[in-house]
């Protein structure tokens, strides 16, 4: 008896349920979606924050430092509410 996913010629034949690389495929994919939704999620909360700031009269100035969020940032990254710097000391804390 041949076993499954061979063929008689030896070779592998392109259906194998059980193969390990199709199931680390399947877990690849399964993180990164899991990844994408949560920076998904991420974004649109700065985005509501950003939008707060606007309701507020504070947009474009830095949530930590309280100074003035360069022009060039925002027109980058519009939802930013921190400084490079200060954006640089939250994710080392």
């Amino acid at each position: 008896m041949i076993a499954p996913g061979i063929l008689e010629t030896g070779e592998l034949n392109d259906f194998d349920p059980n193969h390990p690389a199709d199931a680390a495929t399947e877990t690849f994919l399964h993180e990164q979606d899991l990844a994408l939704g949560q920076n998904a999620k991420d974004i649109l909360g700065r985005i509501e924050r950003a939008l707060q700031k606007l309701d507020e009269g504070t947009y474009g100035i830095c949530d930590r430092t309280h100074k003035p969020i360069p022009v060039e940032r925002l027109e980058a990254i519009p939802y930013a509410t921190l400084t490079v710097e200060a954006q640089a000391l939250q994710e080392i804390t």
